[in-house]
């Protein structure tokens, strides 16, 4: 207690550049440790590339449930959702009390309709600390609880989800705001700021949009014609 001595060291990992880890997560995952390689795999926007670093991920660390769980995101993205969904109940149980599981589990069920199965999904996930209010909020829109949904997707700015939220919660010119400032400003974006026009009694708007969404897309000529909001 009377004599002591506190010794520091002051000490480092060696780093390697972001482009060695890159070329070794496809050629020799070996070299990496398990940070390492999952960050290999957000240095690239291919979603090829992404999946094959993270199946390199899964056979070198077999542990590492956040290999399996990012895998599955990829599988989402590119519209594998069997695919996805065998990963995620692998990663579930490796880890059961995983936020991002459970929310990447909501996703899927979205895609399969079961909007109660992603509504629990998404609950579970928020219960460990997930922040799924936009994941939520479209899960409601799906339900029809169009109120809910817009409070929901209150805060997702210039977003298209939103911007169908407010549309069907009957507040049309919020729905004209958001629809502007949505990207890309595509011909399905184009067209549904003709309907919120419409509804919203904007006829100048209405028009022009109704012109521009034609003139991107052919296909909305037919659909104008038949649709009953612009009668």
């Amino acid at each position: 207690p009377l004599r002591r001595a506190e010794i520091n060291v002051n000490t480092y990992e060696p780093k390697k550049p972001a482009a060695q880890i890159a070329e070794f997560a496809t050629s020799d995952p070996a070299q990496l440790s398990v940070n390492e390689i999952l960050y290999a795999a957000t240095l690239t926007e291919d979603l090829n590339t992404k999946k094959q670093v993270y199946a390199n991920a899964m056979a070198q660390y077999p542990k590492c449930w956040r290999a399996v769980n990012n895998a599955a995101a990829i599988e989402l993205e590119m519209g594998n959702v069997d695919a996805a969904k065998e990963l995620l109940a692998k990663a579930l149980e490796m880890n059961e009390n995983s936020s991002e599981v459970y929310n990447n589990m909501g996703i899927v069920a979205l895609h399969e309709e079961d909007f109660n199965a992603a509504e629990e999904a998404f609950t579970k996930a928020q219960d460990l600390g997930a922040d799924v209010t936009y994941n939520m909020g479209v899960t409601k829109l799906y339900q029809g609880d169009y109120a809910k949904a817009e409070g929901l997707l209150a805060n997702a700015g210039c977003d298209f989800n939103r911007g169908l939220a407010q549309l069907l919660n009957n507040n049309y010119s919020g729905a004209q705001k958001t629809f502007a400032c949505v990207e890309p400003q595509d011909s399905e974006t184009i067209y549904i700021q003709a309907v919120a026009a419409s509804m919203n009694n904007d006829k100048d708007a209405t028009l022009k949009y109704l012109a521009d969404a034609i003139k991107a897309d052919e296909k909305y000529k037919k659909c104008a014609a038949n649709d009953m909001v612009f009668l």
